[in-house]
């Protein structure tokens, strides 16, 4: 985030102790006073540590001292269970948003009663994708079932857009994104998609690179796994 956007979260954090009524609701109100009206502030809640608060503003997120003098731009751990806070509420947001994503929207490879499950935000274009690509197979036939969202990282209307549409608008989708990912010519095709709305999701939970793999427990693993730390990485042997 912008160093002028932290500086006006500051400010805003300042008004609440003003206010004297430093809560949830005050802390939202205030910092829509304060920040651009595109700012997406999503949950401000309490956290296990007394008077500290977790502010998330888009795809980043923040720590709010009740008293509104001080806000921390960093990580939060966990150390009795070693867990990043900040990574697990990015884990959960991302979880929520998959849910609302039937799989009819996505790509998806892989045994229909799988023993994990794996989300992609994937680039035909993207070099560690098409490796990724190449172990698909081998993680579906050791129960991994790979589900596709497109992440054009060029943009909107950039030629891998264009390419993410006439794959999905493709009669076997499974297929075209195979042979995009060899570098193949794909037939330009139009049709209603998806594609604005993977990259608009991976642009609002803060996907910067891909591959970018979500684990079915809300885990976020950015880039490339070979095959057997991938597999490790989910809990599936190659033998099971």
């Amino acid at each position: 985030m912008k160093r002028s956007l932290i500086m006006v979260l500051l400010a805003a954090l300042s008004m609440v102790a003003v206010t004297g009524g430093a809560d949830e609701l005050v802390l939202t109100e205030q910092l829509k006073k304060v920040l651009p009206q595109n700012a997406d502030i999503g949950d401000v809640q309490p956290t296990a540590v007394p008077g500290v608060y977790e502010v998330t503003v888009g795809s980043r997120t923040f720590y709010a001292h009740s008293n509104g003098e001080f806000l921390l731009v960093g990580e939060m751990f966990d150390l009795d269970r070693n867990v990043n806070l900040a990574d697990e509420r990015r884990g959960d947001r991302m979880q929520d948003a998959l849910a609302a994503i039937p799989e009819s929207r996505m790509i998806v490879m892989g045994p229909e009663n799988p023993k994990r499950v794996m989300t992609v935000f994937t680039d035909v274009d993207c070099a560690y994708c098409r490796k990724l690509h190449r172990d698909v197979p081998a993680l579906n036939e050791a129960g991994l079932q790979v589900r596709y969202l497109m992440f054009p990282r060029a943009g909107l209307g950039s030629k891998s857009y264009q390419t993410s549409v006439s794959v999905w608008c493709s009669e076997d989708r499974v297929d075209a994104i195979t042979r995009a990912k060899l570098g193949q010519a794909i037939e330009p095709k139009t049709c209603e998609n998806p594609v604005a709305e993977h990259y608009k999701l991976g642009q609002d939970i803060g996907i910067s690179g891909t591959p970018t793999l979500v684990m079915d427990d809300g885990r976020i693993v950015p880039g490339y796994l070979p095959l057997q730390a991938l597999l490790a990485e989910v809990g599936i042997s190659p033998s099971e």
